[in-house]
């Protein structure tokens, strides 16, 4: 049964694996139980700009409007000095209320009013900046709402709580009104024309402080079920946007329901419980659940599309769930496998040709030259051990090839030695745990040495074991990571590691070579984030000391480098 609500309906969907449901109207209470019984998250309520007492501010608590309520501020048509009028006190009221977000109306055309609204909105970014909460203007899906967006950003000094959320108006994607799916075939060449045009405005507004996308209920199609669907242009561009964007996005389906369900009761305590049903359906498909839900995007989800303070861990120690989110890397460290795996056969080959070199020579078998001689390997920089494990599922790939092989005896079985070293004495921690109770370590040799790699000797890595002196290490494995590059003075902490007595002419290291790359990237995300990370108030230490362990108590007019200039300063060798 279709039902006409007194104000426009509007749904919103967050990208987790809940929902949210979009009303405006006053009393958000009761909208607020339907919309949770049918699992959505937020709905949404006009924003009083008089003094008359509302109802829910009694029934709901403060819980629920800083959690599940978004504001809108809606526009009075014809009437922009009335909407300008409101706009203070609406925004006022929504702050008050601590409500997470508030949905301001699109910029008018005039561009006196325009510069009205601009000032007006630099005003109240500035009270929102304080409080937490985003301030999302209505911007449709073209080129010339997107262009009046960048400019009432660039008016407004790009502050970081404004955004904006993406209304798609049937026009823009090419339609006129709700059909059936028929009547849509029939529009297939023009929708096709336009989509590329379409995917180049979604791009731009990726890039904009995209916060939200909006599906009005009337672009929405009809299937033959009596069922909402979207046309293949709209399905092609909410994907991309789910895609692009993750799990940050809001989807909105917005205004009363067009489709009159067969059955009536699955359109639940909303009415519009079909339209998130089929924005369910879409995030369901393999291309999103990919982007959004695979192991790789869960780890990233923290850190997508945010400016965060680079990584030091030269300078500073890195805490575990760092640790925990490198080691998700699902390509890297198979590389690191593969890489030591040729490595060690390289290293296996080499001595097998010098032993039959030296049988020829003097005619004297040499047996059991791998017992003698254990592949040495160094890991710089181990972290909590996954470049170790890689070492160790390499070196049992090798044996298990051998056993196949069926000339392997207990004589002739390749061995390894493996020295950790790492500095920050949490991580030690976890590496003699490793050796203590990981299976498969506990199978070889393995040596935590708590040093700075510049710092470490021959001395230092045979001290557990003094009949191994001279065996220097056959093998370096480092992955030493930063913010910038993906690297931290890699190159300069390796040398010293390389050239000291701890490695010898022949010793191999993994990577022997890289190369970073540095590519501009546009965003006014991210810019607006800079400006407003810029104007926080911020405590900077000037003593303390680098990882050399020095201290740096005098000032940059010295001489001397303190602070973050000496935590990058590679030490000499002394010895």
């Amino acid at each position: 049964m279709l039902v006409h609500l007194p104000q426009p309906l509007t749904l919103f969907h967050t990208l987790s694996h809940s929902f949210t449901l979009y009303l405006s109207i006053v009393n958000a209470a009761t909208l607020l139980k339907a919309a949770r019984e049918d699992e959505y998250d937020f709905v949404t309520t006009a924003l009083p700009h008089t003094l008359e007492g509302r109802e829910d501010v009694l029934t709901l608590d403060s819980k629920w409007w800083r959690t599940s309520i978004v504001g809108v501020c809606p526009e009075i048509p014809s009437h922009w000095d009335l909407t300008l009028e409101r706009l203070p006190k609406q925004v006022q009221w929504g702050l008050h209320m601590n409500v997470p977000a508030i949905v301001l109306p699109a910029p008018p055309s005039p561009p006196a009013l325009f510069l009205e609204y601009a000032r007006l909105l630099q005003s109240l970014c500035l009270e929102a900046s304080t409080s937490g909460t985003q301030l999302w203007v209505k911007v449709v899906l073209s080129d010339l709402a997107l262009h009046q967006f960048d400019v009432l950003c660039r008016l407004c000094d790009t502050p970081a709580c404004l955004g904006m959320i993406l209304w798609a108006e049937p026009l823009a994607f090419g339609q006129t009104s709700a059909s059936s799916a028929s009547a849509a075939s029939s529009n297939a060449t023009a929708a096709g024309a336009t989509v590329a045009a379409q995917m180049t405005v979604l791009h731009k507004a990726i890039g904009a402080q995209l916060k939200a996308l909006c599906f009005p209920t009337k672009v929405f199609l009809t299937n033959k079920r009596g069922y909402p669907t979207l046309a293949k242009i709209n399905q092609v561009l909410f994907t991309e946007a789910l895609r692009r964007v993750g799990r940050t996005l809001r989807v909105v389906v917005e205004g009363p329901s067009v489709h009159e369900i067969p059955d009536g009761a699955g359109a639940g305590g909303t009415y519009c419980l079909p339209y998130l049903q089929y924005i369910h359906h879409i995030r369901q498909r393999p291309e999103c659940l990919a982007a959004l839900d695979s192991d790789v995007a869960q780890a990233e989800a923290a850190y997508l599309d945010s400016l965060q303070r680079p990584l030091q861990p030269l300078a500073d120690h890195l805490e575990n769930q760092m640790y925990e989110t490198f080691e998700r890397d699902p390509i890297k460290y198979v590389q690191y496998r593969e890489a030591c795996l040729r490595a060690m056969d390289a290293i296996l080959l080499a001595r097998q040709q010098s032993a039959d070199a030296n049988n020829m020579t003097d005619g004297t078998e040499h047996h059991n030259h791998h017992n003698h001689h254990p592949i040495v390997v160094v890991v710089a920089g181990a972290g909590r051990g996954p470049l170790v494990t890689a070492a160790l599922e390499a070196l049992e790939a090798i044996l298990h090839r051998v056993v196949q092989q069926g000339d392997a005896t207990t004589s002739s079985l390749p061995r390894i030695i493996v020295h950790a070293i790492e500095k920050n004495p949490s991580a030690v921690v976890y590496l003699h745990a490793m050796v203590a109770g990981d299976p498969l370590w506990k199978k070889h040799t393995i040596h935590v040495l708590h040093q700075d790699i510049r710092l470490v000797t021959q001395q230092q890595l045979t001290q557990p074991n003094t009949v191994l002196l001279t065996n220097k290490a056959d093998i370096v494995i480092s992955e030493l990571l930063g913010s910038f590059g993906c690297n931290e003075l890699s190159p300069e902490c390796l040398q010293v590691l390389l050239s000291s007595d701890v490695c010898k002419s022949t010793t191999l290291s993994i990577p022997m070579k890289y190369t970073s790359y540095l590519a501009p990237v546009s965003s006014l995300r991210l810019f607006s984030e800079a400006r407003h990370q810029s104007q926080l108030p911020a405590v900077i230490s000037m003593g303390g000391g680098g990882s050399n362990g020095s201290s740096c108590t005098t000032s940059t007019i010295s001489g001397q480098s303190v602070g973050p200039l000496a935590a990058m300063e590679t030490p000499v060798r002394t010895i």
